[in-house]
């Protein structure tokens, strides 16, 4: 056996938002939200303003209705939202706390009553069972899942057997029963993190504090994926008007785990993993106010430990015929030196 030292990493992650310059990057694997607006009678209505805004940043995202009354919002940051619809002669309709997750299309049709636009309409939106924009089937994983699942490394890939359709565990998994990784797709944040050697699904991937929610679509994914049959899509977190953070420390060690089964004691074994996060507006006393406006996360994760690795040789040689053995080799492979025999 010999004795190894894990090598520490730090990890940091920085994610600012200035207004809408980075938007179109940081928005490549958001959602989409679209619907119809109709009068009492059924009748469309044209030019229509229809405004989604992230209740988090307070970002907001506009668009009218067209000839036939509908309208679409593509490509909006996962989150909550509050949709506002309004038009001269009707009084404005709200729903607050529309929940939009990556990937979805979500459709939501509104219908204006005649009134003022003083007067407004507010209700609670609800999202339906059924996904009927959109032929993909796969499962979108939360933040409340990834942080709440024991894991053996913390590895993010650990995690895909949370979606229907998973076989395999690691970087060598089969989605939707399809071949192996090599032909999935994965992505972060709308950019190919595809291991480009070997195709698999071994890029540089974030720590799990780091990601918001991902997720798996193993039948029919879109054309706008371009690449592999399954879809892998990873959103990571980003800042908002509320600083919010996290400590962690995740710790293994020989004392509660069991001994191997062929080796002679439980052999020196220590991991830890630590760090935390944390993310809000940018604020510069007296000099720049970013609510609203400009929005940083960062990430700081370490890993230190010691482990002990064993390793069993074959030892039926020729000794072995009348009744001579060699004890198991240590991994540097130095040799053992006593030798044992059995009558």
């Amino acid at each position: 056996m010999r004795s190894s030292t894990f090598s520490t990493t730090v990890t940091t992650l920085l994610l600012a938002v200035i207004g809408g310059a980075l938007a179109p990057s940081l928005r490549a694997q958001g959602a989409t939200l679209l619907g119809r607006v109709t009068d009492p009678s059924g009748s469309v209505l044209t030019s229509a303003q229809v405004t989604a805004t992230h209740e988090s940043t307070q970002a907001a995202t506009a668009t009218t209705t067209n000839a036939e009354g509908y309208y679409a919002l593509p490509s909006l940051p996962v989150g909550r939202y509050l949709l506002a619809v309004q038009m001269t002669g009707f009084s404005v309709e709200r729903r607050s706390g529309l929940l939009l997750q990556v990937g979805q299309t979500v459709r939501a049709d509104f219908e204006l009553k005649l009134g003022e636009v003083t007067s407004s309409v507010d209700v609670a939106a609800e999202l339906p069972v059924v996904q009927s924009e959109t032929s993909s089937v796969g499962a979108v994983v939360e933040t409340r899942q990834i942080l709440g699942v024991p894991l053996n490394g913390r590895s993010l890939f650990s995690l895909l057997a949370l979606a229907p359709g998973v076989q395999g565990a690691g970087t060598n998994t089969s989605i939707g029963g399809g071949p192996r990784n090599q032909f999935n797709n994965f992505t972060v944040d709308g950019t190919t993190n595809n291991d480009v050697i070997s195709g698999r699904l071994e890029g540089a991937f974030p720590s799990l504090d780091t990601v918001a929610e991902f997720e798996v679509i193993n039948v029919n994914a879109s054309a706008e994926h371009g690449r592999g049959g399954a879809q892998i899509k990873v959103i990571t977190k980003s800042g908002g008007n509320s600083f919010h953070g996290s400590l962690y420390e995740y710790n293994r060690n020989r004392e509660f785990a069991a001994r191997n089964f062929f080796a002679a004691t439980n052999p020196p074994f220590n991991r830890n993993e630590f760090g935390g996060s944390i993310g809000g507006p940018v604020l510069l006393p007296k000099l720049y106010n970013g609510k609203n406006r400009t929005f940083f996360f960062i990430q700081l994760r370490r890993l230190a430990g010691t482990l002990t690795a064993s390793e069993f040789a074959d030892c039926t040689h020729g000794g072995a015929a009348i009744g001579r053995f060699f004890r198991s080799r240590p991994a540097d492979h130095r040799p053992v030196g006593e030798r044992h025999t059995i009558p």
